[in-house]
């Protein structure tokens, strides 16, 4: 039970911490770069600038320059607003994924002593109980099954059409 459990959490925690480093690597970067450039110093911003103040009056651009402070102060507040939310929704997951994990362990470790105990305490009869729960095994297997055959076919028919219409590096 702990060797499953443990390949189980490896398999699933594995790509998805690698994937969350890395996005979370590329948004630092992004952020940063975006809070380190001065923007005015940018040619074609610089030009902009120019552009606008030498067209409108000293009391509008100070108005522009307001609105535009508001819409970034804004804006700032959404992105620390939704990262709480993705903090929460992280922290949910992990909570979450500990569950399962657990979950997983113990009805690997005490499957068939707590089957024997919902078969003592069920009122159904002993065979019945049998069909039914070689029928929840044969539906579950099934199930299982489907799915991984259903992703097999799917990433197949992906990479064969990313091939045909060029998409580089498919394999």
């Amino acid at each position: 039970a702990t060797i499953v459990t443990l390949a189980v959490l490896l398999l699933a925690l594995l790509p998805l911490s690698g994937a969350l480093i890395l996005v979370g690597r590329e948004l630092y970067s992004a952020g940063k770069e975006l809070t380190e450039t001065d923007w005015r110093e940018e040619p074609l911003i610089a030009d902009a600038l120019q552009f606008v103040k030498e067209r409108v009056s000293a009391a509008d651009w100070n108005e522009w320059r307001s609105s535009a402070s508001r819409a970034v102060e804004g804006v700032t507040l959404e992105i620390y607003n939704r990262t709480i939310v993705l903090l929460s929704n992280v922290v949910s997951f992990v909570v979450g994924m500990a569950i399962v994990v657990l979950g997983l362990f113990y009805f690997l470790a005490e499957g068939p002593t707590l089957l024997q105990t919902l078969q003592r305490i069920s009122p159904l009869k002993d065979a019945d109980e049998v069909a039914l729960f070689e029928e929840f095994d044969r539906v579950c297997r099934g199930v299982v099954l489907a799915c991984v055959a259903c992703a097999l076919a799917q990433a197949t028919l992906a990479g064969i059409g990313f091939v045909v219409i060029g998409v580089a590096r498919v394999w």
